[in-house]
C-alpha cells in the first residue's frame, strides 16, 4: 500500500468517526428533550391532580358542613315525623361557605322519599379545577338515651371498672368470657359535670362531656393512672338533658304516672305485694314479679335484696316496669359475701324497667347482677365491686367501684326514641371532576 493510499484511508476513518460522535449527541440531545418534555408533562399532570383533589376535599367538607347546617334548621326544612313526598323540591337557606373553603353550597334538594334527600356541593380550586358531589342523606329519629352510662353529677369509675356493649336482640345472653371482644364499641359513657377513670378502667366507646345548666362550664375529664377508651376521651358537648324522661318534671307522662300509681297499680299480681308496697328478700330467698301487656306497674317503696336472694321478671306475658319511691340494697348484709343477689336472671333487659324519683341511694352491692334500665336522675347509682349491670344506667351521679362490669343494651336506643332528629349521610358520589 503506498503513502496516498494510507492516507486516503486515515481520512475516511477520521470521518466516520465525527459523524458518529455528531449521530451519539443527536440522539443525547433528543432523550434529554423527551426527559424534559415527559418531567414537564408529569409535573403539569400533578399539578392538576392536586387542584382536582383539593376541589374534591372542599366538595365533601361542604357536605358535611350543610348537613350541620341543616341539622340545626332541621325543624323547619324536614316535615317530621310527617313522611316525605318523593319528588318535592325543597328550598334551603342561604348556606356561606366557613373560611379557608371554597365550595359552592346548594340553594335546593330533593325530596325522594322515605325522609331520604339529595343535595350537590360544588368544590373549587386554583386552575379552574371543579368538583361536583352529590349526597344522599336521610332523616333519622333520634334515641333517648345516647348514652349508656350517664349522670348529671360525677361519673367515677374506679380501677379495673369495664364498661362494653352489645344488642340483646341479637345476643340475649352474652358471655362474659367473649368481652372486650364481643363489644359493640358503643358504650359511650356522658356527664355535664366530670368522668374520672382509673388505672385499667376500660371504656368501648367515648367519653363525652357536656355543660353546667347555664351552659357556660363545661365538664372535666379526669384521668389517674392509664385508663383505656377505644373511642374519643373527653369530648365537648352540648348540655345534656339530665331527666329527658321528665320523671322529675311536671306534667310529663312519667311523672304523671308516679303520681298514678300510688292508687293504681299492678301489686296484686303478686301474692306478697297485695297490701304491700315493701319487696324485702331475705338470704336465699326469691319473688317474681310478673308482666302484663302493655307493662306491669308495680309501686315500691322498699326493695331490699340480702345474699343469695333473687327477684325474677317474668316477661311472658309482657315486660315489667318498677316505680321506686325510696331504696334498692341488693345485700343488706356481709359486704364480702361471695353470693350475690340477682335482679331479673330470665328476661332481657328490656323488659324490666327501675324507675325512681326519689333521692335515696341505688346500690347494686358485691357480686350482685342487674338486668334492665336504672333510670334515677335525682339519685345516686352505685355499682359495687364485681358486680355486673346488663342494659342502661341514668342517675344523678354514677360509681362503678374496682372490677365492676357493666354492660350497654343499645337495644334501649331503639326502644325509647326521641323526638327529635337528626341527619345522616346515606351515599355520596362523584358527579364530575374536571381540570380545564
Amino acid at each position: 500500500m503506498n503513502e496516498r493510499q494510507l492516507k486516503t484511508k486515515g481520512g475516511s476513518e477520521s470521518g466516520m468517526v465525527l459523524v458518529t460522535v455528531i449521530l451519539l449527541l443527536s440522539v443525547v440531545t433528543l432523550l434529554g428533550t423527551a426527559a424534559y418534555l415527559q418531567a414537564s408533562g408529569n409535573l403539569s399532570l400533578s399539578g392538576n391532580f392536586r387542584q382536582a383533589k383539593r376541589a374534591l376535599y372542599d366538595a365533601d367538607g361542604g357536605i358535611q358542613y350543610v348537613i350541620q347546617k341543616m341539622e340545626e334548621d332541621i325543624g323547619t326544612l324536614f316535615f317530621l315525623p310527617s313522611p316525605s313526598i318523593a319528588g318535592t323540591v325543597i328550598t334551603l337557606p342561604t348556606y356561606a361557605a366557613p373560611s379557608g373553603f371554597s365550595f359552592t353550597p346548594p340553594s335546593t334538594m330533593t325530596d325522594r322519599g322515605g325522609n331520604r334527600y339529595r343535595f350537590r356541593v360544588t368544590g373549587q380550586a386554583p386552575g379552574n379545577a371543579v368538583s361536583i358531589l352529590e349526597a344522599d342523606i336521610q332523616a333519622v329519629r333520634k334515641p333517648v338515651f345516647e348514652f349508656g352510662l350517664f349522670a348529671d353529677g360525677v361519673v367515677d369509675l374506679k380501677s379495673s371498672s369495664h364498661v362494653y356493649s352489645y344488642n340483646s336482640e341479637d345476643t340475649p345472653d352474652p358471655n362474659p368470657a367473649d368481652f372486650p371482644g364481643a363489644s359493640t364499641g358503643e358504650a359511650d359513657v356522658g356527664s355535664n359535670t366530670e368522668i374520672r377513670a382509673y388505672m385499667d378502667t376500660y371504656i368501648d366507646g367515648d367519653t363525652a362531656l357536656g355543660t353546667n345548666e347555664a351552659g357556660d362550664d363545661p365538664g372535666d375529664w379526669t384521668v389517674t393512672g392509664v385508663p383505656v377508651v377505644t373511642g374519643e376521651a373527653g369530648v365537648a358537648i352540648e348540655r345534656v338533658d339530665p331527666d329527658p324522661l321528665g320523671a322529675l318534671t311536671p306534667g310529663s307522662d312519667l311523672y304523671n304516672q308516679f303520681s298514678d300509681v300510688t292508687t293504681s297499680n299492678d301489686n296484686s299480681l303478686v301474692a306478697q305485694l297485695t297490701s304491700s308496697t315493701i319487696i324485702d328478700l331475705g338470704n336465699g330467698e326469691t319473688m317474681t314479679l310478673l308482666g302484663k301487656p302493655g307493662g306491669a306497674n308495680y309501686y315500691i317503696t322498699s326493695l331490699i335484696l340480702r345474699n343469695g336472694s333473687t327477684l325474677v321478671i317474668d316477661a311472658t306475658s309482657g315486660p315489667v316496669n318498677v316505680f321506686l319511691s325510696g331504696t334498692l340494697d341488693t345485700e343488706d348484709g356481709d359486704l364480702e359475701a361471695k353470693n350475690g343477689s340477682q335482679i331479673n336472671n330470665t328476661a332481657l333487659p328490656t323488659d324490666f324497667n327501675l324507675y325512681s324519683n326519689s333521692s335515696q341511694a341505688i346500690v347494686l352491692k358485691h357480686g350482685s347482677e342487674f338486668k334492665g334500665m336504672v333510670y334515677a336522675p335525682a339519685a345516686p347509682v352505685s355499682l359495687m365491686n364485681s358486680g355486673d349491670v346488663y342494659g342502661l344506667i341514668w342517675g344523678n351521679t354514677v360509681d362503678v367501684k374496682n372490677s365492676g362490669e357493666f354492660y350497654f343494651d343499645t337495644a334501649f336506643q331503639t326502644k325509647f326514641p326521641s323526638n327529635k332528629y337528626g341527619l345522616d349521610l346515606v351515599a355520596w358520589r362523584d358527579v364530575r371532576a374536571t381540570v380545564q
